[in-house]
């Protein structure tokens, strides 16, 4: 009867373990999108910079 009362024990162990496991890779993978946007919106706003500054320089030329 212990063996059994020590195995429920070690699976409920480590079921517990995986879920937090689970949680953790959840965390880790919403900080990792949440940089992506910052990235993509850095990137895209340093594009947009750089067509302006570009037709900015062109339209002088014109001038």
């Amino acid at each position: 009867m212990q063996e059994v009362e020590l195995r429920g024990e070690a699976a409920e162990r480590k079921r517990l373990a995986d879920l937090e496991a689970a949680r953790e890779k959840r965390l880790q993978w919403e900080a990792a999108m949440q940089q992506a946007k910052i990235d993509y919106a850095e990137a895209a706003r340093a594009l947009l910079e750089a067509q302006e500054k570009a037709w900015r320089h062109a339209a002088g030329l014109a001038e």
